[in-house]
């Protein structure tokens, strides 16, 4: 397997920082923001089949790489990139909204941003 190519620009890491974010948005922010920027996310997978940040630092988004497999391989795990595809271009937002939902409403919690 060939590492992934990409550039370190401001544009990674303000993609690595809003990767990270989205993964708090079910505590930091009502459910209606989350889900919406979950479908957002969702819907660039679907009309344009790529995600637009990767282009921007240089990373080959037309096969299997992702920024999550990329952002993996320099943590030293080593996935099958078909799968980690797959996962992060539809179940982890559906998943992430599904605990939205849950944290806010089955949990009670507020968001701690309004």
């Amino acid at each position: 397997m060939n590492a992934i190519h990409t550039k370190y620009n401001a544009i990674f890491w303000f993609h690595l920082f809003i990767t990270i974010g989205s993964w708090f948005l079910p505590i930091l922010f009502d459910w209606k923001i989350a889900i919406g920027v979950y479908c957002l996310v969702l819907l660039q997978f679907v009309v344009l089949n790529r995600c637009i940040l990767n282009k921007v630092h240089d990373l080959n988004d037309d096969g299997e790489d992702t920024f999550y497999a990329h952002l993996l391989e320099l943590m030293g795990f080593h996935f099958n990139r078909a799968a980690v595809r797959k996962v992060v271009r539809f179940w982890i937002y559906i998943f992430l909204a599904a605990f939205t939902l849950l944290w806010q409403f089955g949990l009670g919690h507020e968001p701690l941003v309004y």
